[in-house]
C-alpha cells in the first residue's frame, strides 16, 4: 500500500509540474473580461513604473492513463492559493515589459483525486505543496491590442515559471496573451494558459492536461 500511495504523490507532482516547454496550444484570449477605467490622476496608460504586489493562482491538471485490468485511471490534482513574499518591480514602455528583482513564495495544499474505472482508488488527499521562486530579472516586447488585451510575440512573462525537476527554474518561454484592468492605482494582468503532454510513469503513459490562470496585481509607483 505504501508503495502505491508513493506511486500516487510522485506521479501527482509530475503531472502538475512538467514544463510549460512541451506546451501545445495556448489560450490567448485570457479568462477574465479585462478593463481599462484609469488610476486616480485619470491615467488610463499602463506605461510606467510598478510595484509588483502578489500573484494569484487557480492551477489544475488532469491525467490519463489506460491499464488492462483497472481500465482507465484519472489522476487529478489542484491548487489554488496567493503568493507571499513578493518582491520585484516592473516597468511598462511603449514596447516592453522589464521586471527586475521579481520573486515570490508559494505555500499551499494540493488537492489530489485518483480514480480507477470511474470508481475512486481512495479518499482524496490533500499534502503540502510550496516552492520558491528566486529574484529574476527579464524582459519582453509586448502589443497593446484594443483598451484591454496584450500580446506578448517573443515570451510572455504573465506565467507561472517554467519547472525542472519540480523547481521553478525560467519565466516564460513562449508567445502569449493576457488581458488586463486599470482601476486606481492598482493593474491586475490576467493570463491563462493551457498545455498538454504525455508522460511516463511507473509503466504508465499519462496523457496530461494542465491549466494554468494567473492574476499578477502592481501598484504604480
Amino acid at each position: 500500500m505504501k508503495a502505491f500511495v508513493n506511486f500516487i504523490l510522485f506521479a501527482a507532482f509530475s503531472v502538475l509540474l512538467f514544463s510549460c516547454q512541451k506546451e501545445l496550444s495556448i489560450d490567448l484570449s485570457g479568462n477574465s473580461n479585462g478593463s481599462s477605467g484609469g488610476d486616480n490622476n485619470g491615467n488610463t496608460s499602463i506605461i510606467g513604473d510598478w510595484d509588483f504586489i502578489a500573484a494569484d493562482m487557480d492551477v489544475s491538471a488532469v491525467g490519463l492513463a489506460d491499464d488492462d485490468l483497472l481500465g482507465t485511471i484519472e489522476l487529478i490534482n489542484s491548487y489554488k492559493t496567493t503568493t507571499q513574499n513578493n518582491k520585484g518591480s516592473l516597468k511598462i514602455t511603449t514596447t516592453e515589459f522589464q521586471s527586475s528583482g521579481l520573486s515570490y513564495s508559494v505555500s499551499t495544499d494540493l488537492h489530489i483525486s485518483l480514480s480507477t474505472g470511474g470508481v475512486p482508488a481512495f479518499p482524496d488527499q490533500t499534502v503540502p505543496f510550496a516552492f520558491t521562486v528566486p529574484s529574476s530579472n527579464n524582459s519582453g516586447k509586448y502589443q497593446q491590442i484594443g483598451s484591454d488585451s496584450l500580446y506578448f510575440p517573443e515570451t510572455s512573462l504573465i506565467s507561472i515559471p517554467e519547472t525542472s525537476n519540480g523547481v521553478p527554474s525560467s519565466v516564460g518561454g513562449e508567445p502569449g496573451g493576457a488581458r488586463f484592468s486599470l482601476v486606481s492605482d492598482t493593474l491586475k494582468i490576467l493570463g491563462s494558459t493551457i498545455a498538454a503532454t504525455t508522460l511516463n510513469e511507473y509503466g504508465y503513459n499519462f496523457s496530461v492536461k494542465k491549466k494554468e490562470n494567473i492574476v499578477f496585481r502592481y501598484q504604480r509607483k
